[in-house]
């Protein structure tokens, strides 16, 4: 029978302390500086040019499945000693513990989902088809992200190839492992939640709003993927490494995504010979 492992208590927490203090400080950060009152923002989706970079990082991750069940899982226990020494306390510190893969899989659905549909409620304004559009826009953002990272994150596993924590166990039966036991770099889990939930705080920085509102939304992004972190590590799934890599990589996405689709809207008046007025500029960021 396979093995299910955890880490121990505290290689679970430090992880999750690892995974707050890369994400905190940047976000936090932007979150001090931008000013309540500042212009008006709007994002941009172009079907055109978005949906099929979605589609094709979906194509991506889902040839990469296809081809990663003709390879075969691990031949052997593996060597401790042979673990990034950041990394081999887990390793050494084994142990079963099914909740927490049960717990993490909870908060990665009902994290990612939750993203997903608040981001698409972070317009302001007046009910009609404008803010309808503004949602739909929102929301093809978001997923766009969340394809793109889970695309990185399909491609770095089969490329890397690195043990799970719980191939380390002594009792851990070879004979029996899936590939799935070999693809620890990185934490698919971490990088989905951040993703999502990366590309809600962006969102809202493009609305003015209370920094009181933003901060609430990143405190909850920040503590919901640290604990989808920890309780991966917990649950024997990963390194504390390959959650930190994770979280980086799908926060950067999930916040780059939308926040490269910005349209800085502003009021330029214009006084000449002939007429004056008062032009909106619009500028893609």
């Amino acid at each position: 029978m396979p093995t299910v492992a955890r880490c121990s208590l505290p290689a679970a927490v430090a992880a999750a302390l690892t995974v707050t203090l890369a994400l905190v400080g940047p976000w936090s950060h932007a979150a001090a500086l931008e000013p309540e009152d500042r212009p008006a923002q709007t994002v941009s989706y172009r079907a055109a040019r978005d949906l099929p970079l979605s589609l094709a990082a979906l194509a991506v991750s889902f040839a990469s499945d296809v081809v990663g069940d003709e390879l075969e899982g691990p031949r052997a226990v593996g060597d401790v000693d042979s673990v990034f020494v950041l990394d081999r306390f887990v390793a050494r510190r084994v142990a079963l513990h099914p909740g927490a893969r049960t717990a993490s899989d909870v908060l990665l659905v009902t994290g990612v989902a939750g993203g997903l549909v608040a981001s698409a409620f972070t317009v302001a304004g007046d009910a009609g088809p404008a803010r309808r559009r503004a949602r739909l826009t929102r929301f093809g953002l978001a997923f766009e992200a969340l394809a793109l990272t889970n695309a990185a994150t399909t491609l770095t596993k089969l490329a890397v190839r690195r043990p799970r924590p719980l191939t380390y166990a002594p009792d851990y039966d070879p004979t029996t492992g899936r590939l799935d036991d070999q693809l620890s770099y990185f934490s698919g889990h971490t990088s989905s939640t951040a993703s999502a939930l990366a590309s809600l705080s962006a969102l809202t920085f493009v609305e003015p709003m209370p920094r009181a509102a933003r901060a609430g939304v990143l405190a909850t992004a920040i503590t919901w993927t640290a604990t989808v972190g920890a309780l991966r590590v917990r649950a024997g799934k990963h390194f504390p490494t390959d959650i930190l890599t994770g979280a980086v990589v799908g926060a950067s996405i999930g916040a780059l995504v939308p926040l490269t689709h910005r349209v800085h809207l502003r009021l330029a008046p214009r006084v000449g010979p002939s007429a004056a007025g008062i032009d909106v500029v619009g500028v893609l960021r």
